[in-house]
């Protein structure tokens, strides 16, 4: 079994008692290093999607906003469940390549 994962996915923060934290990450790299078959279990990095990955799934105009709210720094909000932070494009944009990296997988077995 695969997992796609980079340590650098913790920084994108929400508030801290916002379902989608670092902690949930935390707290399933621990129960997968518990897991009798953690021995199965390969970990890939992701690598950072392009922009016309990106581009294909999101408009131009969005993705440059995400880009401004995190060269800001602080902490924007895009609604009231979305926060963007300064690592958030960084983020997306390995989790995006992340997928990238699973279709490879797939394909090259």
């Amino acid at each position: 079994m695969y997992i796609i994962y980079d340590d650098f996915y913790l920084k994108h923060q929400n508030a801290p008692d916002h379902p989608e934290n670092a902690d949930r990450l935390t707290a399933i790299k621990e129960a997968l290093n518990n897991w009798k078959f953690k021995d199965k279990i390969a970990i890939k990095k992701p690598r950072a999607a392009t922009d016309r990955q990106v581009e294909m799934v999101h408009d131009k105009n969005y993705i440059q906003k995400i880009k401004n709210l995190s060269k800001m720094g602080g902490l924007s909000y895009l609604d009231p469940d979305t926060a963007v932070t300064k690592y958030t494009y960084d983020c997306a944009l390995l989790a995006a390549g992340g997928c990238f990296v699973g279709l490879d997988l797939i394909f090259n077995i």
